[in-house]
């Protein structure tokens, strides 16, 4: 910490500690950004819109077999 001050080396520390924290927010912020982009291009080349979990999950009965059976047609065909 270039000193020979207890207090002052605790200080910066924890200077140094918040940000390496904030690098790693910042860092897993910019994964999660390109996660969402990839669903959202995967959705599009599928011929779907991109939709959260959530409301997949409220899709009615058709749609949401057809969401699921280009998936899995798809993984049979890799």
């Amino acid at each position: 910490m270039k000193t020979d001050c207890a207090e002052i080396a605790q200080q910066k520390a924890a200077r140094v500690w918040n940000d390496l924290i904030n690098a790693w927010d910042a860092k897993l912020a910019e994964d999660a950004e390109r996660a969402f982009a990839a669903a959202y291009n995967l959705a599009q080349a599928r011929g779907f819109r991109w939709l959260s979990a959530e409301k997949v999950a409220t899709l009615p009965r058709a749609e949401l077999l057809e969401r699921i059976e280009a998936v899995t047609k798809r993984e049979r065909h890799s």
